[in-house]
């Protein structure tokens, strides 16, 4: 029940009532106006409570709507640190890639450059042990043709070029033992170069220990270089307790004509030759070889022939050790069949 609309109608009633003559009183039906007081009173506690709910539940909703503000402020202020917090994360990793990139880019150029010198210089080496044995080979096809003297520019003696002779096939048994013997030790000075090759390409690549281990281990199994595993451990004892064979001293080596380029290619033991790297047969292998005259261009001991052969015999003389080599050109430019023709005259 509307408690307002009750009270319009009691003051419509009231408003509508008949005046008393000469008075400001009027004339109204009591039982009705007392029926519409009695239905207002019944309707008014019920208003009331609905009013007083009303009023509780607004109370609850502003602070509902309070704690709901506080909650979207809060959140707002940490979206904001986090938005930050990220752009600032953002710029610091877009300057440390910047930083490495630069530092490896600049680490790059300087190992350019140095493997371009490294190279330069090998490559220099080369020409000029290249220029001595062709130099040493017109030599020894002067003095066997009778056309000079057969001596360097500092006027020494070819040992190794053979003497002139008028048999012409003394001249050529002398002829094919002198260019084989050039071709041998030029032989020599393309597996040192093939063996720094080799060394510089792995560096390059960065070969680790650990396969240098397994080649052994494989080479081991393959080969048999050490004979049986012992199945015991008194087998293996008894293995190191046997003495192995005494080393045999190696025969003196030729003096060395060009003493400069002896120390880049140290001498290697006559034990343990050097494979040819690119397959060469020696087609004068039948004639009596003379004594080398570049001594000095011997070949140093194979650093990996360990694990494929018998324990080498040990020299007279320490060697010296091996430069750490990284080379990087191609010595496919060298023209074996050329230098022959260099030695048969034609």
């Amino acid at each position: 029940m509307d408690v307002q609309k009750k009270l319009d109608e009691i003051v419509a009633a009231v408003g509508g009532a008949r005046t008393m003559p000469m008075s400001a009183s009027c004339v109204i039906n009591r039982a009705e106006l007392l029926a519409r007081l009695e239905e207002l009173r019944e309707a008014l506690p019920g208003s009331l409570a609905q009013a007083r709910e009303l009023i509780g539940g607004r109370e609850q909703m502003v602070e509902d709507a309070r704690r709901e503000a506080r909650r979207i402020i809060e959140s707002a202020h940490a979206e904001r640190g986090s938005l930050i917090s990220g752009t600032e994360i953002a710029r610091h990793a877009q300057g440390e890639a910047d930083r490495i990139l630069a530092e490896a880019r600049r680490e790059a150029a300087e190992i350019r450059a140095e493997a371009d010198d490294y190279v330069d210089s090998k490559l220099a080496n080369f020409e000029v042990v290249l220029s001595k044995t062709i130099g040493s080979v017109d030599r020894g096809r002067e003095k066997l043709l009778g056309r000079g003297p057969g001596t360097d520019e500092h006027g020494r003696d070819d040992s190794g070029a053979p003497e002139p002779s008028a048999d012409p096939q003394t001249r050529r048994e002398q002829a094919d033992a002198y260019v084989d013997q050039k071709l041998a030790t030029f032989e020599a000075v393309l597996s040192k170069t093939l063996e720094a090759v080799g060394r510089g390409r792995q560096k390059l690549l960065g070969r680790a220990p650990a396969d240098d281990l397994g080649a052994h281990m494989a080479a081991q199994d393959a080969a048999g270089a050490r004979g049986a595993r012992p199945s015991s451990d008194a087998e293996f004892l008894a293995g190191l307790a046997d003495p192995g064979p005494v080393p045999v001293p190696l025969p003196a080596q030729p003096e060395p004509v060009y003493d400069g380029y002896a120390a880049a290619y140290p001498a290697q033991p006559a034990a343990h030759p050097q494979q040819d790297g690119y397959a060469y047969q020696d087609p004068y292998a039948g004639y009596p070889q003379q004594p080398d005259p570049y001594g000095g261009y011997q070949q140093q001991p194979d650093p990996y022939a360990f694990y494929q052969q018998q324990p080498q015999q040990q020299p007279q003389h320490p060697q010296r050790p091996a430069l750490d080599e990284t080379s990087f050109f191609d010595t496919s430019m060298i023209n074996l069949e050329q230098l022959h023709q260099y030695g048969q005259g034609r």
